[in-house]
């Protein structure tokens, strides 16, 4: 009988999250760095013969497919690796290498065998959503036939489902009023992530609107970084996040030299923090109907918990959703995963994969369900 895996991807710009099943067995998670870039075969065998000990199979992912071969995750960020990275690739293109890195992953992380079966599901800035035929036909062409860390694979795509971003949220929201009451109101989806905004506007059930925009945290860290220099610049985003409205000092103190510094630092994450709801309420405004025409308003992304007060004040006039209880499920389910528990905000970043997730498991199960009961 042939292995299955049910996999769900939302491939961020800055952590490529997964969730997976197989066989029907227990859900897991899988992540992979962004970056992604075009090497040469050459390359790619220099890298084999100098290792050095055994890494995790998502930590040196590199893939091969029809004379192209691409690094990717944390492999890609490697110095040894002077590939190109196609700046003008769209993202389903680069999501559809992941997915394949992804499954090789998978595959070697659980002994299975090179032929396999895949049901998929993924998340895509809306941006994109029309590109979802492109998308599909590029993961199925990839996964027919293709070389991840020397181990030949021919995977058979099953069940297809792509959303937008902020799909899977809107999903679980809809079943929770139920279709009646869905059909005749407005329900829009706001997504914050770590690059971008998305915004989903749905009326009488049909989705009307769509918007992305690059306004996700990192607008806020950059503007952080161009008022003040400070110490060990990779920790800023979370120590930002972590230091919340308060600007508690105990989260940016070790980003400060002194008292004075830290004085300074607080002042230019106030100053950007204003700056940057300016403009998430001036996208709010151009994304979405008026607020008094809204009836559900559904908010999720990392960023989304960081900006609590002044979203629930704009939003005041509608029944807001927020992934809290989401978020706990999450981390219940997932309770054993080390990433999690490191990152505070992961288990947010992680609600809309996982609310597609399940709407897509029970998809995959109905299905099936109905294949045998054909025969």
């Amino acid at each position: 009988m042939t292995s299955t895996i049910t996999l769900t991807i939302d491939p961020g710009f800055s952590l490529g999250k997964s969730i997976y099943q197989i066989d029907g067995g227990s859900q897991q998670l899988l992540f992979i760095e962004p970056d992604s870039a075009v090497v040469t075969r050459e390359s790619i065998e220099r890298y084999q013969s100098q290792r050095l000990g055994k890494s995790s199979p998502e930590d040196s992912a590199w893939v091969c497919h029809d004379n192209e071969c691409r690094v990717l995750g944390f492999l890609a960020q490697r110095e040894n690796f002077i590939g190109s990275v196609r700046l003008d690739e769209r993202k389903y293109e680069r999501a559809a290498w992941t997915v394949a890195a992804l499954v090789g992953s998978i595959a070697q992380k659980h002994d299975l065998p090179s032929t396999l079966l895949i049901h998929l599901s993924a998340l895509l800035p809306y941006s994109e959503w029309n590109d979802i035929d492109k998308f599909k036909r590029l993961c199925e062409k990839i996964l027919a036939d293709f070389e991840f860390r020397s181990v030949r694979y021919q995977i058979s795509l099953g069940e297809f489902d792509c959303k937008p971003e902020g799909g899977g949220l809107g999903l679980v929201r809809q079943a929770q009023i139920g279709s009646t009451e869905f059909r005749r109101s407005t329900m829009v989806v706001i997504m914050l992530g770590h690059r971008d905004a998305s915004a989903l506007v749905l009326q009488r059930g049909e989705l009307t609107k769509g918007s992305t925009s690059k306004i996700g945290f990192t607008r806020l860290t950059s503007a952080v970084s161009s008022y003040v220099s400070v110490n060990h610049p990779e920790r800023l985003t979370s120590a930002i996040y972590q230091a919340g409205d308060s600007l508690r000092d105990g989260a940016l103190r070790v980003l400060a030299d002194d008292e004075e510094d830290l004085q300074r630092l607080k002042q230019s994450i106030s100053t950007a923090r204003r700056d940057y709801w300016q403009a998430i309420e001036t996208w709010l405004e151009t994304a979405l109907p008026l607020v008094d025409e809204v009836q559900y308003t559904v908010i999720g992304g990392g960023a989304a918990a960081y900006l609590l007060t002044p979203l629930k004040k704009y939003f005041k006039s509608t029944s807001v959703s927020w992934t809290a209880e989401l978020e706990t499920v999450v981390r219940e389910t997932f309770a054993q995963s080390p990433e999690l528990k490191e990152d505070l905000s992961l288990a947010a970043r992680l609600t809309d994969a996982y609310a597609l997730f399940s709407q897509f498991q029970r998809k995959v199960a109905a299905h099936q369900k109905q294949e045998v009961v054909a025969r």
